[in-house]
Formats: C-alpha cells, structure tokens, sequence
C-alpha cells in the first residue's frame, strides 16, 4: 500500500526567518559540515560532464556548495535561497556565484537558464514541491540535468523525529513518490539511489541524545537508510514551458 504524503506547514517567510536564526549561530556551519558527504558524492559525479557552464543550487545555504562547484570547472553558479541571512554568508562564502533571496516556486530566472540544477536538504521545507519542480524544469535546459539530494524522506526510518525538532510538518514522501514527481514536472530517465555516509559515522561516540535522533537506534538507522538521490534530466525533444 502506498504510503501518506505530508508536505510542508511552514510559510516561506517563516522558513526564511528559522534559517535566518540558524545563520547566526553555528548551526549553519555545522550542517554544511553534515552535509559535506552528500556534496562530495555530487561533485564526482558532475566532474564527468561535458558541459559545465551554469548551475543552479535550490536551497543554497552557505554557499558551500556553490564555491566547490565552481572550484571543480563551472563557469556560472547561481543560488537561491528563503533567507536572506543565509544568502549574505554564500556571497562571502562563494563571491562568484549569482545569488538571489526567493522562493522555488518561483525562480527568478528565465526559462532554459541552466545545464543543471541541484537541491540538497532543502525541498523538503517547500509547501509546493511539484510547483517547484515544474520551476526546475522551466530553467533547465533541453537535456539539462536535476540531482535532488535529502535525508528527510519516508523509507529513512531514523529522520521521522525530525517535524517534531522542527515544531512544524516538513514534506514527507517516499522515494517512489519523489520519482513521481519529478516525472510529473516533465523529467525522464530518472534514477534513484542512496549516498550512505563513510562508516567512521556510525561510532556510538558520535551520537548524542537530541531532538533529531533521540535514540543511538535512530542515529544508526539514518546512516544505514542513507540519503536519496534522485537524477532527472530534461527530455531534449521537449521544448520548456
């Protein structure tokens, strides 16, 4: 039986304030910190395109990975993000990238903008996915590509504690559902994997009680499931609405 689907509670101007206060404090730092693996798993599979003009980061955070992809040949990165706190540390972070303040559901670019177009840990806090992936599709290219890459997901069995840290309902859907959406929003050849984090991580030493994984089971399980990735590409014979 197919699973529920939840999505997001949170109004953009409120995900624009939480992550205005995470900007502020170390909590930003330590979750590009996290993410790291997720980032580095992406980068080597991007170094063997052939075409590395311009990329597009929903969600882009600190900058982090903005200024790595630069760094491994693309020759224009843009990022967008709810908060505008977030935006001012990418710009020190990656001074080259093309920053913008905004929401997914309505990107600020023109159509067949970019030859790809990423989003880690981040498309779960928007209440329109489809609307935002139909977006994606809009700026990518004919044959252009989209990695989604999140942690939050419903077959990851050690994140479902996470909306109650939060205090509001983030999206929840299972991978297949994902695909789903990714079809509908226009993208094909889509493939579906997991990026399990290096075993060092799974040390008991590493896990502290928390309101994110309230038991060592819940730590341990979140790094079996691992992270979806999800790639989708622009048919080349459609023409971008």
């Amino acid at each position: 039986m197919e699973s529920s689907q939840k999505t997001s509670s949170l109004p953009t101007a409120q995900v624009s304030s939480l992550f205005d206060q995470w900007a502020s404090t170390d909590r930003a730092q330590r979750m590009a910190t996290g993410h790291q693996p997720l980032m580095t798993a992406l980068l080597a599979e991007l170094a063997g395109e052939t075409n590395k003009s311009a990329l597009l980061d929903l969600g882009c955070g600190t900058g982090s990975f903005l200024a790595q992809a630069a760094a491994s040949g693309f020759s224009r990165t843009c990022g967008i993000d709810a908060s505008p706190k977030m935006v001012e540390t990418a710009q020190n972070t990656a001074p080259e990238a093309e920053l913008q303040v905004g929401n997914f559901a309505h990107l600020p670019w023109p159509a067949a903008s970019f030859d790809n177009v990423t989003t880690m840990e981040a498309i779960y806090y928007c209440p329109e996915p489809l609307a935002a992936l139909k977006e994606v599709a809009r700026v990518l290219k004919t044959g252009g590509r989209f990695d989604l890459v999140i942690d939050y997901y419903q077959d990851s069995s050690g994140t479902s504690s996470w909306p109650e840290g939060l205090g509001f309902e983030i999206t929840s859907l299972s991978a297949t559902q994902w695909v789903d959406l990714l079809a509908q929003a226009g993208l094909e050849k889509i493939s579906n994997r997991r990026i399990i984090r290096p075993q060092q991580e799974a040390d008991p030493a590493s896990w502290k009680p928390s309101v994110w994984f309230p038991t060592e089971d819940s730590y341990l399980a979140y790094l079996e499931d691992g992270a979806l990735w999800l790639t989708g590409y622009l048919p080349s014979s459609v023409p971008n609405q």
